[in-house]
């Protein structure tokens, strides 16, 4: 774990937007995270549960705009908090203050120096009066970016194993062009073809593909933008063997993994065992097969934090939060890319479907033998 200490009278940028953004945007804020309406000055601490327009503001009502911040912090607030050191001490202690019981540690995302691209999380420290950064999965999952890093290297590759997550925060990305690749098709012959597009980062040290597989300390989610190509589910109409023995997993994503290999290197991409579905009765899963893994498509928990099959699930509260890719948890835009694809969720037995996802984000249902988009995950180390 590092620590970085940003020393009092830096520049701090909270989380935030004007208030009819934040009104609109409606964000779910991770318990005791805090975020700013920077055209009237007030702040919301999350609870990890309610969304931005079900919060209280900070002291009550918010009456007073800047004001009522300005008195917090014994001095004029803007967009951008210029933060003395009594300032950051009142800050502290407000915070500090509001969460007495000390179960959790209050984190602020926050720019130093207007450096937009690299979001700090601090917490205050009492003891010192300041605020503090740490950088690990834990706090970096808890932000959501959109910087390009470039293609994939041995820096990055370290900063992921040594798990301090340097510049790799969920929604930041990776850009290859013109990748060559080799794989298998669906008859077994030899195929070539080149790869450009992006790779995003969606979730760092995530917890559910383990299996009983020693795993690896440290590891980045990736998923692609865009669908990497289309396919069926299966070749003939049935759900027979769910999806752990379905022809998308054992013949068309051979080709998703020759991608991810070229992309970032076979030695970064790791294999890990998780039990899937191996059998289906009355529309349930019925059994479950141990599986050996590498590319896998994903399932409904990741993208929506729950296994509800309405049409609005973005809209609803994630019953599997800690399933849950971050970066989808922050930017439920990231979810759909105007093309349907494929989840690994069986939908029906009876009509032989397969749950996806539709080009506006929201979950739908597909015959097995229909052509659709594959975007799966892979993980990186």
């Amino acid at each position: 774990m590092s620590n970085a200490i940003l020393r009092p009278n830096g520049t701090m940028q909270l989380r935030g937007g004007t208030a009819a953004t934040m009104a609109s945007e409606n964000p779910l804020l991770a318990r005791r995270e805090v975020a700013a309406e920077v055209d009237t000055g007030k702040l919301k601490v999350g609870n990890g549960t309610d969304r931005w327009n079900a919060l209280p503001y900070v002291g009550g009502s918010g009456s007073g705009d800047h004001e009522q911040l300005e008195g917090l912090l014994g001095g004029a607030v803007a967009g951008h908090y210029h933060m003395t050191q009594d300032q950051n001490r009142r800050l502290g202690i407000l915070i500090n203050a509001m969460f007495p019981n000390g179960d959790d540690t209050v984190f602020i995302p926050c720019f130093n120096n207007g450096d937009t691209q690299n979001p700090i999380l601090l917490h205050y420290d009492p003891a010192t009066s300041e605020w503090i950064a740490t950088d690990n999965s834990g706090t970096h999952n808890k932000l959501c970016c959109d910087k390009n890093l470039g293609t994939f290297d041995r820096t990055v590759s370290l900063t992921i194993r040594t798990g301090t997550f340097t510049d790799i925060y969920p929604g930041n990305y990776f850009t290859f062009t013109n990748v060559p690749y080799e794989y298998l098709d669906e008859n077994n012959e030899t195929q070539n073809s080149t790869y450009s597009g992006v790779m995003r980062i969606m979730h760092l040290d995530y917890p559910q593909c383990c299996g009983n597989t020693e795993f690896p300390a440290h590891s980045i989610l990736v998923v692609p933008d865009n669908i990497l190509f289309s396919a069926p589910m299966n070749d003939t109409n049935t759900t027979e063997g769910g999806y752990a023995n379905s022809k998308m997993r054992t013949a068309y994503l051979r080709r998703a993994e020759a991608i991810f290999k070229a992309c970032f290197g076979a030695e970064h991409v790791l294999s890990y065992t998780e039990n899937l579905v191996s059998e289906v009765t009355n529309n349930i899963p019925s059994g479950t097969e141990l599986c050996d893994c590498v590319v896998e498509l994903m399932d409904r928990r990741m993208l929506w934090g729950n296994n509800n099959s309405s049409y609005s699930t973005y809209y609803q509260e994630p019953i599997f939060p800690h399933m849950q890719l971050a970066a989808f948890r922050h930017n439920y835009k990231l979810i759909y890319n105007y093309t349907r694809y494929w989840l690994r969720d069986v939908a029906s037995s009876v009509n032989m479907w397969f749950y996806d996802v539709y080009s506006t984000g929201s979950t739908g249902q597909n015959s097995v033998t229909s052509i659709n988009g594959v975007r799966p995950f892979a993980l990186i180390n």
